[in-house]
């Protein structure tokens, strides 16, 4: 979200799927149904007219198979039991020499995961020393098909195994100062179960629960909608979301935006839900998340931006594609 990148970028295919991602849930979408009804007419007039044309092949079929069954009765039996008798001979050879060929230059096997074959060569892991006297096949005394592949992975023991599970997100506690320098980024999991994305050279401290205080820098925030019961009105409300910047203050319920703060001014996109933004006073910016502002503040919606600066705040414009926008 820095200033000097462009602010029209030409919509492609995997921009606009990161734009859904980004706004709302995935949606199916429903086909038009005389379009849907023409597709599956054509489909089963295919299906009947080839089970139409199987039908009227099949005597024509089976006559030739009995004239074929017959001529080869005909033929000399001694001569088709030799000809059975040599095929079964030179399978048994083939399979010898396979065996053979794709052992390894000794008998002793690596245990299982030590040894991974890639385009029919051995890979080691370097820490792995394996048995004494392990050499494998080389790669030209491999068949590099289906079957040998399926022989190596059988014998030498290797086995699927299910990725392991992404390493669980940094939880941040109130009171925590997140900085970055020029060459990391951080993305830490809030007291309200909100994330928080903070890219290079940014500093972002966690007031309170549902408060964070953005000094310098760009975040990226996806909230939490966390609800809270009033007794007076026996209705669930939504807790706000307050994100505060040098002489701005922004709230939230549940959605998704991106904060900017550079050079006194504060840059606000929002990709999912709503926002409200109101200036606030210096001393304030470091108040709990339940406080208000009496200052009027001006709504944000899924798709606008703006840049609010001390004493004003620029015009709603369209937001850019965020996938160009949020790339970091």
């Amino acid at each position: 979200m820095t200033e000097n990148r462009p602010q029209s970028h030409t919509e492609d295919t995997c921009s606009q799927n990161i734009q859904r991602l980004l706004k709302h849930a995935y949606a199916p979408e429903t086909p038009d149904a005389d379009f849907a009804t023409r597709v599956a007419n054509s489909l089963q007039a295919a299906a009947l007219e080839r089970a139409a044309m199987v039908k009227t092949s099949r005597p024509a079929n089976t006559e030739h198979r009995a004239a074929r069954h017959q001529h080869a009765s005909a033929s000399n039996d001694w001569q088709t039991t030799m000809l059975r008798v040599g095929s079964i001979a030179a399978l048994f050879i083939v399979a010898i020499g396979m065996f053979y060929g794709l052992r390894p230059a000794t008998d002793t096997l690596y245990r299982d995961g030590d040894l991974v074959w890639i385009d029919g060569r051995a890979y080691t892991p370097a820490e792995t020393k394996g048995p004494d006297g392990f050499v494998p096949a080389p790669a030209d005394r491999i068949n590099e098909t289906t079957a040998d592949v399926m022989r190596l992975v059988s014998t030498r023991g290797l086995t699927p195994r299910q990725l392991a599970d992404p390493p669980t997100l940094q939880k941040a506690a109130v009171g925590d100062t997140i900085s970055t320098s020029d060459t990391t980024r951080r993305r830490v999991t809030l007291p309200d179960g909100s994330v928080l994305y903070v890219n290079i050279n940014s500093e972002a401290k966690i007031v309170g629960n549902r408060h964070v205080s953005v000094d310098r820098g760009e975040v990226f925030v996806e909230v939490n909608p966390v609800g809270e019961f009033d007794p007076e009105s026996g209705q669930e409300s939504r807790q706000r979301f307050v994100l505060t910047t040098p002489g701005q203050e922004i709230v939230a319920l549940g959605t998704k935006f991106a904060v900017d703060v550079r050079q006194q001014a504060t840059r606000v996109q929002v990709t999912q839900g709503k926002v409200a933004i109101s200036p606030v006073a210096a001393s304030e910016t470091t108040t709990n998340a339940n406080s208000h502002t009496s200052q009027s503040a001006t709504t944000l919606v899924a798709g606008q931006q703006l840049t609010a600066r001390k004493d004003a705040l620029s015009d709603i414009a369209p937001a850019p594609p965020a996938a160009h926008e949020l790339d970091w």
